[in-house]
């Protein structure tokens, strides 16, 4: 597990030349959880875009590959709802995916898309094969930087970031 102690802004600041008088505003940027979460957001998001650049899929696309590959069936809006995004973004990115040859959309003649089960293709079955992989390689990766109680308490935080209403 590799670990880095003492705030990371500072040492940076410091290799960079940067004074004492720009120390208040680096320790302030230091004290808010949102700007590291912020942080850490984008270095995940990096590590798991360069692990999986060759599949031409974002994060969002692999998660309604993985829950309609688990999930024979789902239709989007409870997709949408799962995944916590509007509805009309839903279409969208499923309208992309059947089009991409990923999923299909079975008997939708005069039917709203919405409702209408929505399936992998053989296609769609490879592709989240080899999705799958780079998640998990992704995750290793995740996952080697906290303990097993620390996984889990990150989880546990995180998770009540995002399904705490407004």
């Amino acid at each position: 597990m590799k670990r880095v102690r003492g705030p990371a802004i500072s040492a940076v600041a410091g290799e960079a030349g940067f004074g004492h008088e720009h120390q208040g505003a680096l320790a302030e940027l230091e004290q808010l959880p949102g700007f590291h979460i912020s942080l850490a957001h984008t270095a995940i998001k990096a590590h798991f875009q360069s692990r999986s650049v060759a599949l031409g899929l974002t994060q969002k696309q692999i998660a309604i590959l993985w829950l309609v590959g688990g999930c024979p069936g789902i239709i989007q809006s409870d997709l949408a709802r799962m995944l916590r995004v509007k509805r009309a973004t839903m279409w969208g990115i499923v309208e992309r995916l059947c089009e991409r040859g990923l999923l299909e959309r079975p008997g939708t003649d005069g039917v709203d898309a919405r409702h209408v089960a929505l399936n992998l293709t053989e296609t769609g079955r490879e592709v989240l094969g080899r999705a799958r992989q780079a998640i998990l390689d992704h995750e290793a990766w995740v996952k080697d930087h906290f303990s097993p109680a620390e996984q889990r308490n990150v989880a546990a935080l995180m998770t009540r970031l995002y399904q705490k209403p407004d």
